[in-house]
């Protein structure tokens, strides 16, 4: 078979609605692509590569539905007749849930990765949230940070091919205030002459969809937090969001989100330090 889409996709998956809907998988080379999800309907072509993706609008909730992915060139067609679109929630078992219980075990590690610079200190923020508010008693998941794609080059050998104890958390800002065109140039020296004039957030965008597909590929449990802009609003959501899970996640481990006291420790050796230097 050559069509094929990612085993998210499944009989009885939660779509969720109110929210743009993505779908992507592989085909042969240039292929055409044409996937229906109830009433609307997108075509798509596929890269050298094979690969494609398309995103319906939001939808409204509906009980049951059909999702259809068609292939023009080996005439291949994947069916999903029994979708539901509503509210999804994560560990709340729907078929689709990406985030499978084998990967749970072994799981040592959780890397916010924002693809987006603005977004570099609230990552550092998420690693001081989950740190202060979990680790203790022996539980916790250490929690680390990324800038993608700054970060691609040094550390993407570790997570595409070495230990299988990490998780990712990507975090997508959709639109931009603000964007610039790439920079033209006589000669083609690097072979992308073809993108002269195209947004930068175009490039953004693809590293994204690239970066977490290759992940994927990798057996790197991924999860996506896209919010539609900078805003206040937006930002509010997601530090309210961030908040709430951690303190939902302290309490299934049975310990106190609201205290340090393993702080405590490294403070007091300090000021028994400092203390001889007193006059």
């Amino acid at each position: 078979m050559k069509l094929v889409l990612p085993e998210i996709f499944s009989e009885g998956m939660v779509l969720q609605r109110g929210k743009r809907i993505p779908v992507w998988g592989k085909s042969v080379k240039n292929d055409h692509i044409t996937a229906v999800l109830g009433d609307c309907v997108l075509e798509t072509d596929c890269g050298d590569d094979g690969r494609f993706r398309m995103d319906f609008p939001p939808q409204e909730a509906c009980e049951k539905t059909g999702l259809f992915v068609t292939s023009s060139v080996t005439g291949e067609k994947i069916s999903f007749t029994d979708v539901a679109i509503g509210e999804v929630f994560l560990c709340g078992g729907q078929s689709n849930m990406e985030f499978l219980l084998k990967y749970d075990v072994g799981a040592e590690t959780e890397y916010a990765a924002p693809d987006d610079p603005d977004l570099r200190m609230f990552a550092e923020w998420l690693k001081q949230l989950f740190g202060e508010s979990e680790g203790k008693d022996g539980y916790g998941i250490f929690p680390a940070s990324l800038n993608f794609t700054s970060d691609l080059h040094s550390m993407g050998q570790m997570i595409q091919d070495g230990e299988r104890n990490i998780f990712e958390t990507i975090i997508n800002i959709e639109n931009t205030p603000r964007d610039l065109p790439i920079a033209a140039f006589e000669e083609d020296f690097d072979g992308f002459k073809y993108l002269e004039g195209k947004p930068v957030s175009l490039l953004n965008q693809t590293a994204l969809v690239g970066t977490a597909n290759a992940h994927i590929e990798g057996e790197v449990p991924q999860i996506l937090f896209s919010i539609p802009d900078r805003s206040e609003h937006s930002l509010g959501e997601l530090f309210y969001f961030f908040e709430f899970a951690c303190g939902v996640s302290a309490y299934l481990e049975g310990v106190n989100p609201f205290n340090q006291p393993g702080v405590e420790s490294y403070k007091k050796n300090i000021k028994e330090l400092l203390s001889k230097y007193k006059d």
